[in-house]
């Protein structure tokens, strides 16, 4: 069986995270592409929720959120993950103590 791997990178201007929507960031999680489904569908049905986003920090689950209008609950960086396992938003800007400023979407739908 041949795993392919899920890669997002976003790149963090300088060691300060920015607040704005404009800023570069960096940030790499890299999973095995059933792995990361797999648990996913195992954490959806484990947990009760069949809407909504995971969030993936790195490449642990840390959470859900109904929906990715508030990003300061979560650290720049973490990953959001629709129930249909496609990537939707990435956290970015704010720092890890106040959490993010912004969700930026990864597809051309945006963010719901």
């Amino acid at each position: 069986m041949v795993s392919k791997s899920i890669e997002v990178e976003v790149d963090i201007d300088g060691s300060a995270y920015a607040a704005n929507k404009m800023a570069e960031a960096k940030v790499r999680a890299t999973c095995p592409d059933m792995q990361l489904r797999t648990s996913l569908t195992k954490w959806r049905r484990e947990h009760g929720f069949s809407a909504g986003f995971i969030v993936v920090n790195g490449t642990e689950i840390c959470g859900y959120t109904r929906d990715l209008l508030e990003p300061r609950g979560w650290r720049p960086g973490c990953i959001a993950f629709d129930n249909q396992g496609k990537l939707r938003g990435i956290a970015v800007g704010g720092n890890a103590y106040d959490g993010a400023a912004n969700w930026e979407p990864n597809d051309r739908e945006g963010i719901h």
